[in-house]
């Protein structure tokens, strides 16, 4: 028997496939960032995502450090629904939206991104 599980979607230039990596950068005098992996899809425009561990790759400083996602290594059992949205070409093409003030943008897993943690 065949597995008809969809693995991608198209949304409108962009393909999702299950494990494209999205990341969060948000906070007030310090910078926080979330990693989160595609499980799932949904219709034509909804993906299911995981949070996922992040590493440390270097300390920049007191209290900061680039960091990059950990693929398959989830934080929890949760599922985020979220609707993809396309606009434009390059890197912030692709976002979810996690609330009025957060976003997710499709990132490649090997990229790294500051976080900071104190002022």
């Amino acid at each position: 028997m065949k597995n008809t599980k969809i693995q991608s979607i198209q949304v409108g230039e962009a393909t999702i496939h299950i494990g494209d990596i999205f990341s969060t950068c948000w906070g007030y005098e310090q910078t926080n960032v979330e990693f989160y992996e595609v499980v799932s899809l949904h219709g034509t425009k909804t993906v299911g995502l995981r949070e996922i561990a992040r590493q440390v790759v270097e300390e920049t400083s007191w209290c900061s450090a680039d960091v990059r996602p950990v693929p398959g290594k989830f934080i929890d059992e949760e599922v985020h629904k979220r609707r993809v949205s396309v606009r434009g070409s390059g890197s912030y093409s692709v976002a979810v939206r996690f609330s009025d003030a957060t976003h997710a943008y499709r990132t490649p897993p090997e990229k790294s991104h500051h976080c900071s943690w104190g002022y």
